[in-house]
Parts: C-alpha cells; sequence; structure tokens
C-alpha cells in the first residue's frame, strides 16, 4: 500500500539530515519568530548584502583649528575665521578660503560646529557671535550663538552646534564679531568642523 500522508509520529529524531531538505525547501513563513538563536548562525553567515542600512561611516568630516594667539577684527564686524584644516577625510576644506565644500554623493544633513574665544584688550567688549555662512552667506539667527552685554568677555568660549542640509557645491565657512568700544578686538582659538549624519 502506497503511503498518502507522511506525519510527524512517523519520523524519528535525528533521521533527516541538513543534506537531506532542499535550499528553497524552507521559507519564512515556516520560520517562527524568535526562534533562531544568535548561536544558531555561524560567523560569516551574514554578509554586507543582507546588512542593509546597518552601521555606516560619519563621513565626510573635517575639523580646523586656527590663531592661538588671536585673530584681529573690527568691532561689531562678522569676520571669517582663519582656521587651517586638521583633520579632512576627503580633502574637501580650502586652507586659502577657509571653507568646507560637499564633494560629489555625499548631499545630505552635517552636523556643524563652531566655536571660539572671542577677546578684547580693554575692559569694555559688551557682545560677541559665531555663525556658519552657507554659500556665501549668513544662515542668521537660527543658528548663531552670542554672548550680549558682557562687560569683559576675554575668556568666555562661545560654542554653536547645529543640523545643516547641504546640497553638493554647497560650502560653508565660520564667522564671529566681537563688540567693543575702545582698544583691540577679536577672536582666538576657533575651531570650526562638522560631519554627514548617517541616516
Amino acid at each position: 500500500m502506497a503511503i498518502s500522508k507522511v506525519t510527524s509520529q512517523s519520523i524519528s529524531d535525528g533521521t533527516i539530515a541538513t543534506a537531506d531538505i532542499a535550499d528553497s525547501a524552507i521559507s519564512t513563513a515556516k520560520i517562527a519568530a524568535g526562534t533562531i538563536a544568535t548561536a544558531d548562525i555561524a560567523d560569516g553567515a551574514v554578509t554586507a548584502v543582507k546588512t542593509t542600512g546597518v552601521g555606516g561611516q560619519n563621513t565626510p568630516y573635517w575639523y580646523a583649528y586656527g590663531h592661538a594667539s588671536g585673530q584681529a577684527s573690527s568691532s561689531g564686524t562678522f569676520t571669517k575665521m582663519e582656521a587651517s584644516i586638521v583633520h579632512d577625510s576627503g580633502s574637501n576644506y580650502d586652507n586659502s578660503n577657509y571653507r568646507w565644500t560637499c564633494p560629489s554623493g555625499a548631499a545630505g544633513k552635517y552636523w556643524v560646529n563652531i566655536a571660539t574665544q572671542p577677546y578684547a584688550t580693554s575692559n569694555t567688549g559688551n557682545g560677541a557671535q559665531i555663525v556658519p555662512y552657507k554659500n556665501g552667506s549668513s544662515m542668521g539667527n537660527t543658528y548663531n550663538a552670542s554672548l550680549y552685554q558682557i562687560s569683559n568677555f576675554r575668556n568666555h568660549w562661545m560654542i554653536w552646534s547645529g543640523i545643516i542640509d547641504l546640497a553638493v557645491g554647497d560650502y560653508l565657512e565660520a564667522y564671529y564679531y566681537s563688540n567693543f568700544s575702545s582698544g583691540v578686538g577679536g577672536s582666538a582659538y576657533g575651531k570650526f568642523g562638522g560631519y554627514k549624519l548617517i541616516e
């Protein structure tokens, strides 16, 4: 008599080997959630093709630093921070123009940071500000940091960080001003950097 149906009761434990199961015989519909443990997955079994969207690199990135001894500027005038490159993953920072340009294939959201110590040789300094410039224009109050009505701000750090959307070819620069009624003022220990966010 022919057997028309094989039930689980008819199969002894351990009698079906892995080699007996065709490559496409078991579908995801037959695997209950949570039944495959990490220990069941062989080293090297998961390839990069199967890990799309996992991990990533925050590139491109850059970091520039300048003027430990101070960069002089006119009172109340926005001045470009003359920071020289320290780290630059894709050689996209221009040390002659002190700007970073978004390269081909790298459009997206960037975390950008500007920091400096505004100073004045007299004690009459009463304001300072830092702000990123995008394609030659200030990004305005939404993106700035400031010190306001402080009688002596020589040793006060100013730090701004934020997210900026960039298209290919867009460029960023760091600007500052310090406000003082007499003496000489400017900015010292300028720092300007950023990196692409993983989306």
